[in-house]
């Protein structure tokens, strides 16, 4: 079932604090981020219980979310040659939505949940507010942004004849 309704986030309850912050700290993309610089991105992150098969992020949306998983997978779904195609599926500690989060170019595929997932989910508007207090924080991302969009296999797009 491909029936798409965001997910209602909830703010942060202080029982996810330290779950959060390990997830965080093992992400690639805050790699060399201070325990400051962790804990400030936590203190604004929102969560999202999703149930199986709903969609989270459809593919071309500009989302601005960047979405961790706590529990819980999700597939990586792409149209291909007219038909959808599962292309990948994620599981803690993986996260999905930097494309959009950090580009803010539209997302390159439909994520979907697998199973009942929780996930993290950090706003961009919330990042900008982080990276004001702490501007040391945008160069270490964007190398790792840039580092991940480089070893990204490029995003085929059907042609007409396909579509």
């Amino acid at each position: 079932m491909d029936f798409y309704e965001r997910p209602s986030p909830m703010a942060l309850k202080a029982d996810l604090i330290p779950q959060a912050t390990t997830l965080f700290k093992g992400i690639r993309l805050f790699a060399g981020c201070s325990d400051e610089h962790v804990q400030a991105l936590v203190a604004g992150l929102d969560v999202l219980d999703v149930k199986k098969g709903k969609v989270i992020l459809m593919e071309q949306e500009v989302s601005q979310t960047l979405y961790i998983i706590s529990s819980g997978s999700v597939g990586i779904w792409r149209r291909t040659a007219g038909e959808k195609k599962l292309i990948a599926t994620l599981r803690a500690p993986d996260f999905f939505g930097e494309t959009s989060m950090f580009t803010e170019s539209a997302a390159t595929a439909l994520v979907k949940a697998e199973e009942d997932t929780r996930l993290f989910a950090l706003r961009r508007s919330v990042f900008n507010i982080v990276l004001s207090k702490f501007p040391e924080l945008g160069p270490i991302v964007q190398q790792h942004v840039e580092e991940m969009k480089a070893a990204r296999p490029p995003v085929i797009k059907p042609t007409q004849e396909q579509a």
